[in-house]
């Protein structure tokens, strides 16, 4: 097959002929090329170019001229093949948009040439390359070559890939910062063994390396991986020095395992690393104690140990050694071995060692290598592994005469990374071009000019390629970052494989056998003691008592709550008190977990149970604490804030978040879940869960939502601390206070002591498990001690009927009446001042530019009683008849944004509404400022008993929930809240057809609510209300009776005191005679209304409020 290769003059003609043109067929690939031989290189490229295509030379510098060793001849024409075979799928495909490639082959070994000549030539090869205009160089074969030509095209920032060059010093990106490589490096022979040592949860390791070029920098990358992967390297030690005797190896290996490692990895290959293994098996290290795993192949091993033996024989029987006879390293001066070649037979380092050591026992080797040693090889056959099945199909049927070594089912490793080479340079130019801002022909302009070379790096050309050796990934110093491997382990004195490693993933087949064949792992700790403390230590077992005393108050809590349904509160429900517990008891079960000798099964328990209970206490506190905050300053709420059905809604939409991370983390990363021996010093370790290298991401996320959590719980015990504890319905609130203080504190300090990597393993432990016992305990008994003691100990019929369910409005109602009459006197002292107050009404009115301003209406300066400001006219205009209507009260206010409606918070204000309008006004109790609201209309949003919520519409995205104590007061509110607008509705519905209006009653009439013909407000024992007689007595049907006229809407303490003393006919008597009076006046009002809007009133009513809908609703 070698006779038929096509890319060069392979009849050794002159290099400089002027060549010629073949056209070549390739039937696979439905591909037409032909091969140029001109000047020594050789041109492949299509045979029909379009010309809107631009050329890419591709150079190949590979010994196509050396043929004295068939190996080396092997892998160059080989190669060459795979890499014309990628070329020729690039071009069919057209892989590189608006181009196609040429090969440029060039000989990089010299003819006739030896020495520096040889050295020359193959620079100047390299260099005739550039000249031709290349883009890219594949070559060369040996490493030595390859760093000349690399040194050469890093220079000019040309990328280089080699199939085949290995040697360690071509990852220097300070010279060859444009090359890469797709044949595997030595240094992954240091990633299969961690991942190895990783997967048999073995947590420290040590090192042995040959001091030798080799040796150092597989050992640097090894003790750098095994750093980021958290394998502790207990120990490194260097044996086979260069300037010590061979003899020292012996005493090299005693002072290494002297340390105490016990999982050995052996950097070194050839004879040093078959002197390592004999020696230590010699001295008795190959035990149950060690394992040793070798980062290279291990050959012939069994015939050296059989020669060290033999010489021990002929020892023993009187046979000695010249020491002049040795060749190893530095034992003789070169001189003598130069002047004694001839004369004597020189052995080799091992024969060495057995001639001289002082021990003459011989080795066993079905005893020694029973087990317990590791070695790696590299994978030569990737069957079921799509891309190499695909290549190996496709690299079957090609015609051996123009691809040699090709056309047969097999192929060697080399093939699939010549392949590769091309294939991932070819498309790390095309993402290249892609992501440049040019177009495409100024693009592919630049690359053939080398204007991209500067970002042509190795990690340039990572594509996501998945290769016939498996995905390419290169690493910034252009060596791939995971590799195919088989796993081989010594059994009784065979090299069995028992797995295999692909793309850095571990697969073992079998089980691995460790000494005299035994299959338990060992621990990889050098006969240490275990330092957890378990339930074995002092501190310990306080800590379990503390846990298992706060499971016993739990257990009683949730049984006496049980049982005792009715000393359930406002608060605190039976459902909400349950889950309350359930939470507790979880950190209670992570602590037992936590202080136990950790399993793996803890591993799975301890974060389940820990943030579970932690989430699910701090969501049901917070849930108690946000309702507390919403209706605190709502006198009216009496009943329960959260209906069970609600609370468990909250809560488990809350915990959602959790529970999801952890079914994402734990179940997605089990295989990976183990527990590992941590060593602390040289004979003490801890053993402790290790997740696997995802883990950081989903503890973080867990984490965060756990601080969300507290973060919320904080805030909302920030905003309640002002509730007062005295009021019976939220005398729970401090409890919970302290109860979310004394968690943020526990949590605080524990997080900071598990989280410092400085802390010794006690200082975490004790302190993370105290921690959690700590704020679990002090929450669980300040949550739950007063209730057990109102429940046993405060066993009174009165005091369990009041705990909680007599809400601040009873107290209002039915407490002492001297605390009622400092109420009303306080109240009273800051209402507002008649005259004052009309004159802000007239100047609303008559500003024609929007809502008026509301300043602090509250006035501590009158001092009339409720009784005069029932009933006010007030002339809005010189000489207009019109009435302004005012209605005042105290009731429970709650400001919405209409899409976030759960976020506002009920609060107590002082209320004046002027339906005529169109705005109402409220002040704070508490900060005396007030707002302006521009409303639209009032609707009953709540007519259930204890729940009489009125919702006023605003004209921007915001509304007002108003609270009641009555249904009666429902409707009157909502009466004078909406007949202004309904009326405008009818009188312009009458406008529209031109019809007169009808009288006030059939106006006024359909839109009153229900009711009896006496109306009492009884919103707040303070309440004053002023009024009109617009809104006149109903009868039972619900329509305004003209000819008599109720009480009024409003009422004060001391009239209803009064009326209360003398009885109902006088009552009615008194109301009877007002009724009378205001007859006069009802009719006259109502009338003169309707004959303003019809006069033109109308419109400028209209006006206003147009101009107010354009304005936002609150005003200061």
């Amino acid at each position: 097959m070698m006779d038929h290769h096509q890319a060069v003059d392979d009849a050794d003609t002159d290099v400089t002929n002027f060549g010629s043109v073949s056209y070549f067929q390739d039937q696979v690939n439905s591909y037409e090329f032909s091969v140029t031989r001109y000047n020594g290189s050789t041109y492949v490229s299509p045979r029909f170019k379009q010309k809107q295509r631009v050329e890419l030379k591709i150079g190949i510098l590979l010994p196509f001229h050396q043929k004295n060793d068939n190996y080396t001849r092997e892998l160059t024409l080989s190669g060459t093949s795979a890499i014309r075979m990628a070329a020729a799928e690039i071009n069919v495909q057209e892989l590189i948009p608006g181009a196609y490639i040429t090969l440029v082959e060039k000989d990089s070994f010299p003819k006739d040439v030896e020495g520096q000549g040889a050295i020359t030539q193959a620079v100047v090869a390299a260099v005739s390359l550039v000249q031709e205009g290349v883009i890219g160089v594949i070559g060369d074969i040996s490493s030595s070559w390859t760093s000349l030509s690399a040194l050469i095209t890093s220079t000019l920032q040309i990328p280089q890939c080699s199939y085949t060059a290995v040697a360690a010093s071509l990852a220097d990106r300070s010279q060859y910062g444009h090359f890469f490589r797709t044949v595997q490096t030595p240094f992954l022979f240091a990633d299969a063994a961690l991942s190895f040592v990783t997967s048999r949860g073995w947590p420290s390791v040590g090192m042995l390396y040959s001091n030798d070029e080799f040796g150092k920098q597989l050992s640097q990358y090894t003790i750098m991986k095994a750093k980021n992967q958290g394998v502790h390297m207990q120990s490194y030690q260097s044996f086979y020095d260069d300037t010590a005797s061979i003899s020292q190896v012996a005493k090299d290996i005693d002072a290494f395992l002297s340390t105490g490692v016990r999982i050995v990895l052996i950097a070194a290959q050839g004879d040093a690393q078959l002197t390592a293994l004999a020696v230590a098996a010699h001295r008795g290290y190959m035990d149950e104690n060690h394992v040793w795993i070798v980062l290279a192949p291990v050959q012939d091993l069994q015939e050296s140990i059989a020669s060290f033996n033999a010489i021990l024989v002929r020892r023993s029987q009187g046979e000695q050694l010249n020491e002049a006879n040795h060749v190893g390293m530095q034992d003789v001066s070169q001189e003598t071995l130069d002047s004694n070649q001839t004369a004597q037979s020189w052995v080799t380092p091992l024969d060495y060692l057995a001639w001289t050591t002082s021990d003459t026992q011989s080795i066993s080797y079905q005893t020694a290598f029973s087990g317990g040693i590791f070695s790696f090889r590299s994978s030569k056959d990737l069957s079921g592994y799509q891309p190499f099945d695909d290549f190996l199909e496709k690299w079957s049927h090609l015609d051996p005469t123009l691809y040699p070594f090709a056309g047969i089912p097999q192929v060697s490793p080399h093939v699939g990374m010549a392949y590769s080479c091309m294939m991932t340079m070819a498309r790390g130019f095309t993402q290249s071009l892609l992501h440049t801002s040019q177009n495409n022909t100024a693009a592919l302009h630049n690359l053939t000019s080398g204007d991209l070379g500067e970002t042509l790096v190795p990690t340039a050309f990572n594509t996501g390629y998945q290769g016939p050796e498996g995905p390419i990934v290169y690493n910034q110093d252009g060596d791939r970052t995971t590799g195919n491997f088989r796993v081989f382990n010594i059994q009784h004195g065979e090299d069995v494989q028992i797995g295999t490693i692909f793309a850095g993933e571990l697969n073992l087949t079998s089980p691995p056998l460790y000494f005299n064949g035994g299959a338990m792992t060992p621990t990889g700790m050098p006969g240490k003691e275990s330092i957890n403390p378990g339930y074995h230590t002092a501190i310990s077992l306080i800590i379990i008592s503390f846990a298992s005393f706060g499971v016993f108050v739990a257990l009683v809590s949730a049984c006496s709550v049980i049982t005792y349904k009715r000393h359930q509160t406002n608060i605190s429900t039976l459902k909400s008190s349950i889950l309350e517990l359930t939470g507790f008891l979880l950190l209670y079960i992570s602590v037992f977990f936590f202080s136990a000798d950790r399993a793996r099964s803890d591993c799975f328990i301890i974060p389940i149970s820990f943030h579970l209970g932690f989430d699910l206490v701090l969501c049901c506190l917070s849930i108690k604490l946000y309702h507390i905050y919403q209706v605190h300053n709502n006198i009216y709420i009496s009943g329960p804030l959260l209906s069970d059905r609600r609370f468990l809604q909250i809560c488990s939409g809350a915990l959602l978040a959790p529970v999801i991370g952890l079914l994402i983390w734990l179940p997605t990363t089990s295989s990976s879940i183990q527990t590992i021996n941590t060593p602390v010093s040289t004979n003490t370790y801890y053993t402790r869960c290790d997740y696997g290298s995802q883990h950081q991401v989903f503890v973080a996320l867990i984490s965060l939502i756990a601080a969300l959590f507290l973060a919320v719980a904080v805030i909302l015990a920030l905003r309640t601390r002002g509730v007062p504890g005295r009021a019976p319905k939220y005398s729970e609130v401090k409890y919970i206070n302290l109860a979310v203080y004394n968690i943020f504190f526990s949590t605080f300090i524990g997080f900071t002591v598990f989280r410092t990597a400085t802390a010794d393993y006690f200082t975490r432990h004790y302190l993370s498990a105290a921690m959690i016992v700590w704020g679990s305990t002090v929450s669980l008994l300040v949550l739950y001690l007063p209730k057990l003691h109102t429940i046993y100990i405060k066993d009174n019929p009165h005091a369990r009927k009041s705990l909680g369910r007599l809400s601040n409005a009873s107290q209002l109602r039915w407490g002492n009446q001297q605390q009622q009459q400092q109420q009303l006197q306080s109240n009273q002292g800051r209402s507002f001042t008649p005259a004052g107050e009309i004159v802000s009404i007239n100047r609303m009115i008559n500003n024609t530019s929007g809502p008026f301003v509301y300043n602090n209406g509250l006035s501590s300066s009158s001092s009339q009683s409720a009784r005069q400001r029932v009933h006010q006219r007030h002339q809005l205009t010189t000489g207009s008849s019109i009435d302004a209507e005012a209605y005042e009260c105290r009731m429970a206010v709650q400001v919405v944004y209409r899409y976030f409606a759960h976020l506002g918070a009920w609060d107590m204000k002082h209320i004046v509404l002027f339906p005529r309008i169109g705005y109402f006004s409220f002040v704070s109790e508490k900060s005396h400022k007030g707002l302006v609201f521009h409303y639209v209309e009032a609707s009953i949003v709540s007519s259930m008993d204890g729940g009489y919520i009125l919702k006023v519409h605003g004209t921007g995205q915001t509304d007002v929930l108003m609270q009641v104590a009555r249904h009666e007061d429902l409707d009157i509110w909502y009466e004078r809240f909406n007949v202004y607008s309904k009326l405008q509705q009818c009188q312009q519905a009458y406008f529209n057809t031109g019809s007169d209006l009808p009288p006030a009653q059939q106006v006024i009439g359909p839109f009153a609510g229900g009711g009896n013909g006496v109306h009492q407000n009884h919103t707040t024992a303070t309440e004053t209300t002023t009024m009109t007689s617009f809104l006149t007595s109903r009868d039972n049907s619900g329509h305004y009776q003209g000819s008599t006229r109720g009480r009024g809407l409003g009422y004060d303490d001391d009239n209803d005191s009064e009326d209360g003393q003398a009885g109902s006919k006088k009552s009615n008597k008194k109301n009877a005679n007002e009724n009378d009076n205001y007859d006069e006046e009802t009719s006259e009002l109502s009338w003169a209304a309707v004959d303003s809007y019809r006069q033109g009133h109308g419109a400028s009513e209209n006006n206003r409020s147009h101009s107010g809908s354009q304005h936002n609703p609150f005003r200061y």
